[in-house]
């Protein structure tokens, strides 16, 4: 597998890293004691009953955001070759080089992350944020990643459409303007839908960014931290536009 860049600079000070935590951290409701003035309606029976004293509801933010990362493994989007063994596609390692990059920038920024195929399928376990030890483990595993049959791109956006999540970054090899609208809904429930590309195809790329993702092409020679700095500009860009 290729080396691994630092998609965020060594300092982890980008204007990406700043956006990516804009609207994170989802209120969670949990329960404490009753201080006088508090308002009935606030009242949180199940848990009064359970402490045998009178609790009310008070919102927490999350300390530690989430975000998934999603790295299509289906056969479709690759050559033959990235399913029989490893390093013989080069776009394909190019792809799974990204992948572990972003998760560890991610990882890096504060952020728990659950990678993924793109049918749902978890490729490793649950990363908490800053566990730089299990970044490396991932790292490990997926010098040896294969592509697998069957293309599951089209089983994405169930995935997410239940209601809103965190930064959510696709990685995909070959993507055709007419598969946009299989992962268009995904960005309408993310607060940072990212599609990063090896090999799009026609206005694939143009398309998504239309249907609200940050999109940008990352061939097999490509330096992935200038990718992810565009998205990251073309993303403050919009905000301040």
């Amino acid at each position: 597998m290729p080396g691994i860049p630092d998609v965020g600079g060594a300092s982890g000070g980008s204007r990406l890293t700043v956006d990516l935590h804009l609207g994170q951290g989802a209120d969670n409701l949990v329960a404490r004691p009753y201080q006088s003035g508090d308002s009935m309606r606030r009242i949180h029976w199940r848990a009064t009953a359970h402490r045998d004293e009178l609790m009310v509801r008070q919102e927490e933010q999350e300390s530690t955001p989430e975000a998934t990362v999603v790295l299509d493994l289906g056969m479709l989007r690759w050559s033959p070759e990235a399913m029989t063994e490893p390093g013989s596609d080069p776009a394909f390692e190019a792809a799974v080089s990204a992948c572990v990059s972003v998760v560890s920038r991610l990882v890096h920024d504060g952020y728990g992350v659950e990678v993924t195929d793109s049918d749902g399928a978890t490729l490793t376990d649950r990363i908490d944020s800053g566990d730089v030890i299990e970044v490396e483990t991932m790292t490990a595993r997926f010098a040896t990643l294969l592509a697998r049959p069957d293309d599951h791109l089209a089983r994405l956006s169930p995935q997410f459409t239940g209601g809103m999540t965190g930064p959510v970054v696709l990685i995909v090899g070959r993507i055709d303007p007419s598969d946009v609208s299989a992962i268009a809904p995904i960005a309408h429930h993310s607060t940072l839908p990212m599609l990063l590309a090896v090999t799009p195809r026609g206005d694939a790329l143009l398309r998504a960014e239309e249907a609200g993702w940050h999109a940008a092409a990352i061939p097999e020679d490509a330096d992935l931290a200038l990718a992810w700095t565009a998205v990251g500009e073309r993303l403050v860009g919009d905000r301040v536009g």
